[in-house]
């Protein structure tokens, strides 16, 4: 099937546009990031949880703070195969 000349002259020009457009975004230093640092971060981490172990606290009295402390070890696994699938979740050690 034979494309018009019209139809030729439209895809040439959007594809020169294109490369023109991809060599002007190329074209600057590589080296330099554009961070967009206005908006607020708040960091946090798993370890943040260990902020809130104390149960109870007081000044006054003979019991000043009660505190939860602990170790936990476990480990979860979960295979998916074409010869079965197995998961399971096993408890090592607790400590409290």
């Amino acid at each position: 099937m034979k494309q018009p000349q019209g139809l030729k002259n439209l895809f040439t020009a959007f594809g020169a546009a294109a490369l023109l457009a991809g060599g002007a975004a190329l074209a600057g230093d590589m080296g330099k990031a554009v961070i967009d640092d206005k908006g607020v971060v708040e960091e946090s981490s798993i370890c943040d949880i260990f902020d809130y172990s104390t149960l109870y606290k007081s000044d006054a009295g003979i019991l000043n703070s009660v505190a939860l402390i602990g170790q936990y070890q476990g480990q979860y696994h979960s295979v998916d195969s074409n010869q079965g699938s197995n998961s399971d979740w096993e408890n090592r050690r607790v400590r409290l």
